[in-house]
């Protein structure tokens, strides 16, 4: 079929729109002809779109393209594979233009989401002009675009991008959408803070929308995984405390040790392993994961509740970990108030709780006692040479004998 003839004659006989359709059911009849090679799809695409041809009419010619690729797509693979050719160099021939065909956009987005191609599916939502002021586009539209992007970034574990239309959502979340969308917007934001390793943020949130839905394993997950100290403990208690949690059999168990400061043995650390994402297994910056971190920071509080005073080599044994990184790590929780005691680094000892307020607390009386035998000293010191200086005025031959 020569398409350079056809678009001259639909162009001499006023761009008809049942003509450009016919010629695009054609074009997709005949695999063949959409290849890049044959250079016939592109061609009749651009002739549809140009200014001369005008909006009502392009508009209609490509609902009509798009009911036929619906069509074309529900074939097989072969159709599903001549549907997603015909939208990509759609979107690709509307992009230049001002106006948006959000409809063909939003189809090419569907295939992609079928083949899980997340990110190209992202992409072909992000070349929708939502925020173009040559057309009126509803907040609501814009609102479930926004979350559409912010689910497939997610889902190809690209938090960063999530983010960026995450805070475009947030302009809009309160006057705006269904229940539906303010769900997906509150467990969009639990995914992010989730991923940028807030944990103790994130597992917040997943309970706040657990009361909407049901509780999910992403909720304990977080708790577990949040830094061992007071704000965690208080998340842990809510959840353990909530008897919905008691039906997540792989979970619940791994709760209940965390919650009660056990400590935590391989075969548990083994088995809640199981239920972390991708995300929560990446190396920090020592080489060690983030669930390293959370079991070595729970069971060191864990052993620093079972002892009033332990040395470091012991608890370094305790925890499996070299003595440095155990004072370490310990150092920075006592840093952070995140547990109490202190660390006697010439004896190499730890106190915990409330010995270690009380070890303290001797250190301190110690030294303020040791300060005040200083000052004492200092001033018998000056008394005896001011002596010594009277002494010396009134007789002048006795202290010139004691200075020779």
């Amino acid at each position: 079929m020569n398409v350079s003839a056809k678009l001259q004659q639909l162009a001499s006989q006023g761009h008809p729109a049942e003509g450009y359709g016919q010629l695009f059911d054609t074009l997709l009849a005949d695999p063949a002809s959409l290849s890049p090679a044959s250079a016939a799809l592109r061609p009749a695409l651009d002739a549809v779109l140009r200014e001369q041809v005008g909006l009502v009419i392009s508009r209609q010619v490509l609902e009509q393209l798009l009911h036929s690729v619906d069509q074309v797509a529900s074939q097989g693979d072969a159709g599903h594979t001549t549907a997603k050719l015909v939208l990509q160099e759609a979107v690709e021939a509307m992009t230049p233009r001002a106006v948006s065909f959000e409809e063909q956009a939003s189809a090419l987005a569907a295939i992609f989401e079928d083949e899980e191609d997340w990110r190209q599916a992202a992409r072909a939502l992000q070349a929708i002009p939502l925020e173009s002021g040559h057309r009126a586009v509803s907040a609501d539209y814009q609102l479930k675009t926004y979350i559409h992007i912010v689910r497939l970034m997610l889902a190809e574990d690209d938090a960063i991008e999530a983010e960026a239309y995450l805070n475009r959502a947030a302009l809009l979340i309160h006057d705006n959408g269904d229940e539906e969308d303010k769900l997906h917007f509150k467990l969009s934001q639990a995914r992010v803070l989730d991923a940028k390793r807030r944990f103790i943020d994130a597992s917040m949130k997943y309970h706040q929308i657990s009361y909407a839905t049901n509780v999910e394993e992403e909720e304990l997950v977080c708790a577990v995984l949040s830094p061992a100290g007071p704000q965690r403990s208080r998340v842990l208690a809510t959840l353990y405390k909530d008897e919905r949690t008691s039906g997540l059999d792989g979970l619940f168990s791994m709760l209940e040790k965390v919650y009660l400061d056990r400590l935590l043995e391989p075969e548990d650390i083994n088995s809640f392993s199981m239920h972390l994402s991708e995300h929560h297994q990446a190396r920090l910056a020592d080489n060690s994961t983030v669930l390293d971190r959370a079991i070595l920071e729970h069971n060191l509080l864990s052993v620093s509740r079972l002892y009033d005073c332990i040395r470091v080599g012991d608890l370094a044994r305790f925890l499996n970990v070299a003595e440095d990184r155990a004072e370490r790590v310990a150092a920075r929780m006592m840093g952070e108030g995140r547990m109490r005691g202190s660390i006697d680094q010439v004896e190499r000892l730890i106190a915990g709780g409330d010995a270690g307020a009380h070890v303290a607390s001797i250190h301190s009386s110690s030294t303020h006692i040791f300060s005040r035998w200083d000052e004492k000293l200092q001033s018998l010191c000056a008394q005896v040479e001011d002596i010594a200086g009277v002494i010396a005025e009134h007789h002048p031959d006795l202290s010139k004998g004691q200075v020779a």
